[in-house]
């Protein structure tokens, strides 16, 4: 009789999953380092830098993902998870993918800086190459060419809206996930 009433307040009650998602960055070998070449911060130009993006769905269901990728300095507000504000950087890559329930999306990310210019003190990113695309106009500065850094968000298709956006409910709650990395530019 025990065993009957346990089971059935166990289908009746089931269990509630913790409902979330991420987004993290792996080096080349899918390990947490060498995300530089040479373990050096210092990016130089034409340097191929290569990471693995990696989205993991434990939502409890198929969601549809964007990853937005962007390029961003310490003056530039970075995103907000407490009020689910994206990064203000300069839009590198955008890519989105349907993953399934407790599946991990990995994103293969080649970047080098393929223009920069420099004055007294600022080095500035003119243009970089992103999975073999160009992307030009970006002129972003930075004080003696520190302090840049990829911002990597994870944003979700949203029913209501149509549309992508930078949360999503977990366990009825708005959250937002992102990651970035700092690097100099020399």
């Amino acid at each position: 009789m025990l065993v009957a009433s346990a089971t059935a307040w166990i289908i009746a009650n089931p269990p509630k999953i913790d409902e979330f998602s991420s987004v993290s960055i792996l080096g080349p070998a899918l390990t947490a380092s060498s995300y530089f070449p040479g373990n050096n911060t210092t990016v130089k130009l034409n340097e191929t830098v290569q990471w693995n993006l990696q989205v993991y769905n434990h939502m409890g269901s198929t969601q549809l993902f964007l990853v937005n990728i962007t390029l961003s300095n310490s003056t530039i507000p970075g995103p907000n998870a407490a009020s689910n504000t994206p990064s203000g950087g300069y839009q590198l890559l955008r890519i989105f993918r349907a993953v399934e329930n407790n599946q991990t999306w990995t994103l293969p990310l080649q970047w080098s800086i393929t223009n920069d210019t420099s004055s007294p003190g600022t080095t500035t990113i003119q243009t970089m190459t992103i999975n073999n695309t160009p992307v030009s106009g970006i002129g972003l500065p930075a004080n003696g060419g520190i302090d840049f850094r990829i911002v990597i968000e994870l944003w979700s298709y949203d029913l209501q809206t149509h549309g992508f956006i930078f949360s999503f409910m977990s366990n009825g709650a708005q959250t937002s996930v992102f990651n970035q990395v700092w690097f100099n530019a020399g």
